[in-house]
């Protein structure tokens, strides 16, 4: 974008005339009253008023005019790396700094530039061009020392390392980076031998300690890397990092002992729980060997279980995943099942108990996580169907009903429909089955209201609608769309041919029977007592007695069915 020379001088007489305090805008000679001095005053009032176009331009204008000028380039870096155009944002810096080499800042922002885009050589060149102008920035020596180790100049590392002992000493920091940089180049029993040196005379500083065992441990000397940590453990016997550092050791060459080790770990209350598991985490059901013998693991579990706290959650949740990982369904259930006892707000141990309860047709399962899940998660209705399901099955009629009842005052617009839908369905059948008709009428058509082609619904509504004298036309157009969506159904089929029957339309009714009872081998007694009443009204007073007298055999008890055999004829039920 081009800077119009009238606009720039109309901003720039502006700036003077304003009376704008001049900025010191170089370490040079510039006061400010050069035409760059006096844009670049411009360019600090238009971002004071937020015109950061303007700015830009004047900054491009600049560079155009005065080459010299380092701080409009310094500046103009930031804008060209906000807009995404880093070449020239680069560009523009280098310019700045080959202009201005004494400007400590520059230099130190192009090299940290280059580090975030990987272009560590450069940064580090910069970096040791910057030190011989400043060799006070001791701090650059740090980062000099870690870019070279990441281009793996281990010699040019070494160097910067010196440097820095040689100006503060030498630390605790430097010591280690010393030691990891002799094995990066292959000095490794150099390394050793100067870790050993200092342990003795430092025997109160772990950190060395630790360090020398990690090498023993990468060289393959697992017992001389033991008796390092137990050195460690002596002075510091619940030391998370060592205790666990040597589980690792003693796991590389002696499984018994490792196992031993373990349970002793895991069986001592000094060990916070934290550490427990990990070690089971990490060493054992990461292990794919060691996870395959699910006795073992088990009683792992067992061992550090019982060292936990009351309402300690983490090592039976861990426990749970890991049966999960074998396949150990009932195990799993059994954890999450602890996990909530101890912590009945675990979302996720809520959701998975009831998944692997639902899969496995753990109705006490279900019913358990769901009369938890349904106090501490109130609005999440889900738990409240699977709950009112499981008290249906376990014959807690009462119960379900009331769990509905419940649900159904956190019903919303953000409610999945179809659990809405079955809520309401449910509360529908069981007010039915409690004599409150209104009540179950009004349950199906809210169920309705958010699945309008819920076949069961539908069904449901338009049978109990129909034997309590209601509009039998309603009744007919619900139903006929469950038969529409479901033809072979014949649970729907046998009320649609009741509805028909009750609308004196014996004919059609009986083409539906015929199919009801085509399709179902083994019909309950209120369906072949519909069909002896549909064969008697349509003039077949040999089949209706048949079909009574079935329906007599799986219900005796019916005097209805046992005076229409004796009067051979259909009588309408009072």
């Amino acid at each position: 974008m081009k800077f119009r020379l009238a606009s720039l001088l109309i901003l720039t007489l502006a700036v003077v005339s304003c009376r704008t305090p001049r900025v010191a805008v170089s370490d040079g000679d510039d006061d400010g009253t050069s035409l760059a001095g006096y844009c670049y005053n411009g360019v600090l009032l238009a971002e004071a008023r937020g015109d950061l176009n303007s700015a830009y331009d004047l900054l491009t204008f600049i560079g155009e005019t005065d080459s010299t000028f380092a701080p409009a380039y310094d500046k103009l870096f930031a804008y060209e790396l906000g807009f995404h155009n880093d070449s020239a944002a680069v560009s523009v810096l280098g310019r700045a700094v080959a202009e201005d080499p004494s400007n400590f800042w520059y230099g130190f922002k192009l090299a940290n530039y280059y580090a975030t885009q990987d272009s560590l050589k450069r940064a580090a060149a910069i970096y040791e061009e910057l030190l011989k102008e400043h060799p006070d920035r001791k701090e650059l020596l740090y980062s000099l020392v870690s870019w070279y180790m990441r281009m793996n100049d281990d010699t040019q590392a070494l160097s910067a390392l010196d440097r820095i002992e040689k100006s503060e000493g030498v630390t605790e920091q430097t010591f280690i980076t010393r030691m990891q940089l002799y094995s990066d180049m292959g000095k490794k029993d150099l390394a050793k031998q100067q870790l050993a040196e200092k342990v003795k005379q430092s025997p109160g500083e772990n950190i060395y300690k630790s360090y020398l065992a990690h090498m023993y441990v990468s060289d393959g000397q697992f017992a001389d890397a033991i008796a390092v940590y137990d050195t460690i453990l002596a002075a510091s016997p619940y030391d998370p990092q060592a205790s666990y550092d040597r589980l690792v050791a003693v796991k590389a060459v002696d499984a018994g002992r490792f196992e031993n080790d373990v349970r002793r770990v895991l069986s001592d209350a000094g060990y916070q729980t934290d550490f427990k598991f990990g070690v089971l985490l990490n060493l054992i059901v990461k292990d794919k060997s060691l996870s395959a013998d699910t006795a073992f693991v088990k009683s792992m579990f067992d061992i550090a279980d019982a060292g936990a706290g009351a309402n300690d959650a983490n090592i039976p949740m861990l426990r749970a995943s890991y049966c999960e990982l074998v396949k150990d369904t009932v195990g799993a259930i059994n954890a999450y099942r602890e996990v909530i006892s101890r912590d009945p707000a675990n979302m996720p141990a809520n959701q998975n108990m009831l998944n692997l309860a639902i899969s496995k047709g753990d109705i006490d399962g279900v019913y358990f996580v769901c009369k938890n899940a349904t106090v501490q998660f109130p609005d999440e209705v889900i738990y409240s169907y699977y709950l009112a399901v499981s008290c249906l099955f376990k014959g807690l009629t009462d119960e379900a009903k009331a769990v509905c009842l419940d649900a159904v005052r956190h019903i919303d617009g953000d409610t999945y429909a179809p659990v809405a839908t079955q809520l309401y369905s449910i509360l529908g059948d069981l007010s039915h089955e409690d004599g409150d008709y209104d009540a179950a009428f009004d349950a199906y058509e809210q169920a309705l209201k958010y699945d309008p082609d819920n076949t069961a619904v539908l069904n449901n509504y338009a049978y109990f609608l129909a034997i309590r004298g209601g509009d039998l036309d309603k009744a007919e157009a619900m139903i006929d769309r469950a038969v529409e969506i479901e033809p072979d159904d014949p649970t729907m089929l046998d009320t649609y041919a009741w509805i028909l029957f009750l609308q004196g339309d014996y004919a059609l009714a009986k083409i539906y029977m015929d199919k009801t009872l085509s399709l179902d081998k083994a019909p309950s007694a209120e369906v072949l007592e519909h069909a002896g009443d549909i064969y008697m009204m349509c003039g077949d007073a040999g089949m209706a007695l048949e079909y009574w007298k079935q329906a007599l055999q799986q219900n005796g008890d019916s005097e209805t069915l046992k005076a229409k055999i004796k009067q051979r004829k259909y009588i309408v039920p009072k």
